[in-house]
């Protein structure tokens, strides 16, 4: 700013004239302006300097009346004004002495309504006592322009969604960090670079259509679709833009703001498979229901007939083969039911090599005949308490993925062995703990996998199948199973050389059953003369139950429903001992039955029957310990056994 004379302020002369004219001039300025001599009294002040002085008293840097020392004041200042008042002062004794050309200072000053901002400008004057003009001008307006732009910026720049400007040729002219963390990158690569890279080809007429929008000044609202990363990696993004314009509307560009919604897409499509496991799940427990009484049947009768055709007789051994299809026929619907996670969850004590047989069968079909499966079942390998339907499952997903990474085919190996882990061991080892287990190997031929992808493998929701071939949630299954039964699981694999997986169970003793099971039709059945209210819905399935009870000296009350049943037991005046129903009936459920007739029959005992999955029990309040409960389908000798143990209990 140049030095102000004299003449510029209206005339030269004496100092009284100068006074009258300066004055004058200062009154017409809106800016609160004082003039000060070479000591740094003020000699000159408008009116907009006294009126702001006496409405805020001693703000900051005080603003004071003529003949006062603005110097002392500014370097009395205390409190928060402390140090715009050290600066103000050294900055106007530096103009008055002619050690700066200019000074300039922005300070706060509080108000009543809202603090404000100045900016004190101090120029020097020539020819006249006055050595300069103090100038303070309301920035307020200005600095929270700046404020708000300063808080935008970093929001931008904080942001998480990528915000991107472009002009209207595509050329991009900004990119905040969070452009930089979804597309890969840097500000230095994009700047001057066009928009067009990020598009998919299969999206390049989109980036058309959007650049002849913006021209005409039209918003195109947020939409889904796809942009390419700097890794070639396609993203699923959520993408809005808005034309930048300047003054008459003229448009020069565009803001885009894109979301990352890869991990959204990702669970709108684990929410559809959900849905689709559901109904299939949904649809196998009633086709389970019926087939199991099916089987209740079939297993039952021949079961039957084979207690009165005397070993040797050749109807005996056709009989004999209906009773294993039908056995067969329900460790079918337990694997269907098991691999739908819609089985009864039971921890047992259980042989790993029984369940590794049980399974090889379904594991066959699913994998294919382009892969060769084996088994090597050690004999040493101790029991353990595990669900067999989740080690079922385990097992399944194991094979599923085995299968994926040999699409020429290979060979699928699984083992059992028994193993201690020692202390050296665990040394090396620190994922895994001292002591005795049994083991599972799992071995493929296939791909392998880098150290980069063995690392995250058990993370949820990641996946290295193409897009709609996998969830990402099996192998997190796989772990949280093994976890949940209290063992471990070690991974080794190399690229091009195949995949071992290792699942420790720790021993659990002796298995709960070790006697082998009798052959059918050679066991006697409990017999008993109480009697029994059997309420089934099925006529063929409470025919059976009728004829196995009666055979077994028990009397038997009927009724095809919840409903009869009520009638059937307030029409006997009697003792009735124990009630066997289904669980899901029509009219009224075997729970509630069991619930009306307590009112009625107290300490009337209950044997639940169904041959519904999982949640279809625990629904109806099942699945209790001090609940009685006999899966279909049974046997006469189960049926009869269960009957004499709830009768018997205390």
């Amino acid at each position: 700013m140049p030095t102000l004379t004299v003449d510029q302020f209206g005339g030269g002369g004496g100092y009284g004239m100068h006074h009258e004219f300066s004055q004058s001039i200062l009154d017409t300025m809106t800016s609160h302006n004082a003039v000060v001599d070479e000591d740094g009294r003020i000699v000159l002040v408008n009116k907009a300097w006294t009126e702001f002085a006496a409405s805020n008293g001693n703000p900051g840097v005080a603003l004071t009346g003529v003949g006062a020392n603005y110097l002392d004041v500014a370097r009395r200042a205390t409190g928060p004004f402390a140090e715009e008042g050290e600066a103000a002062y050294l900055g106007i004794r530096s103009v008055l002495d002619g050690s700066l050309p200019q000074f300039t200072l922005e300070y706060p000053c509080p108000s009543p309504t809202q603090p404000r901002w100045f900016l004190l400008t101090v120029s020097p004057l020539a020819g006249t006592p006055a050595k300069a003009l103090l100038s303070h001008v309301d920035i307020t307006e200005q600095k929270t322009a700046q404020d708000d732009q300063a808080r935008l910026a970093a929001i931008i720049e904080c942001s998480d969604d990528a915000i991107v400007s472009i002009t209207l040729d595509g050329i991009i002219v900004t990119w905040n960090h969070g452009a930089e963390r979804l597309y890969g990158y840097s500000t230095e690569e994009m700047l001057g670079q066009s928009v067009s890279v990020l598009f998919t080809p299969e999206h390049y007429d989109e980036y058309q259509h959007i650049m002849r929008t913006v021209k005409k000044g039209q918003q195109i609202p947020a939409h889904d679709t796809k942009r390419l990363r700097k890794d070639g990696k396609s993203i699923d993004v959520s993408v809005s833009i808005s034309p930048v314009l300047i003054r008459k509307g003229e448009v020069i560009g565009a803001s885009k703001i894109a979301h990352d919604i890869t991990r959204v897409k990702l669970l709108e499509e684990q929410f559809r498979q959900a849905q689709k496991m559901e109904a299939v799940g949904t649809l196998a427990g009633g086709v389970a229901h019926d087939f199991n009484n099916l089987l209740t049947i079939i297993n039952a009768y021949s079961e039957l007939l084979m207690e009165e055709l005397p070993d040797g007789d050749p109807m005996r051994e056709l009989l004999i083969e209906i009773h294993k299809a039908g056995e067969r026929a329900g460790n079918l619907t337990r694997q269907l039911l098991a691999f739908s996670r819609k089985q009864i969850l039971l921890p047992r004590v259980l042989d790993l090599g029984a369940i590794v047989t049980d399974t090889t069968t379904m594991l066959r079909r699913v994998i294919g005949e382009d892969i060769v499966l084996s088994t090597v079942l050690d004999p040493a390998a101790r029991p353990v308490k595990v669900d067999p339907g989740q080690i079922q499952q385990i097992l399944m997903n194991l094979a599923v993925n085995a299968r994926d990474a040999m699409p020429q085919g290979g060979r699928l190996t699984i083992e059992t062995r028994h193993v201690t882990i020692d202390e050296e061991y665990h040394q090396t080892h620190l994922e895994t703990k001292p002591g005795h287990y049994s083991m599972i190997v799992v071995t493929d031929t296939g791909t392998g996998m880098d150290d980069a992808t063995k690392a995250r493998i058990f993370e949820p929701f990641f996946t290295t199948k193409g897009e709609g071939k996998g969830t990402g949630l099996g192998m997190a299954v796989v772990h949280g199973v093994v976890r949940q039964s209290g063992g471990m699981i070690e991974v080794y694999s190399e690229v091009d050389k195949g995949t071992a997986f290792k699942l420790y169970f720790p021993v659990a003793g002796v298995l709960a059953s070790s006697v082998a099971p009798a052959a059918p039709g050679s066991q006697k059945m409990a017999r008993g003369t109480e009697t029994i209210l059997l309420v089934e819905d099925d006529d063929a399935v409470r025919a059976l139950s009728r004829h196995v009870l009666h055979s077994c000296g028990y009397t038997v009350l009927e009724a095809s429903n919840g409903k009869e049943a009520i009638t059937v037991a307030e029409g006997h005046a009697e003792a009735i001992h124990l009630m066997v129903t289904d669980v899901v009936m029509p009219f009224l459920g075997g729970r509630q039955l069991a619930e009306r007739l307590e009112g009625t029959r107290p300490g009337l005992k209950a044997l639940f029957l169904s041959g519904y999955t999982d949640d279809a029990v625990v629904r109806h309040g099942i699945l209790q310990a001090e609940v009685a409960f006999l899966q279909k389908p049974f046997s006469p000798t189960a049926l009869a056994q269960k009957v004499r143990d709830v009768l018997d209990r205390k």
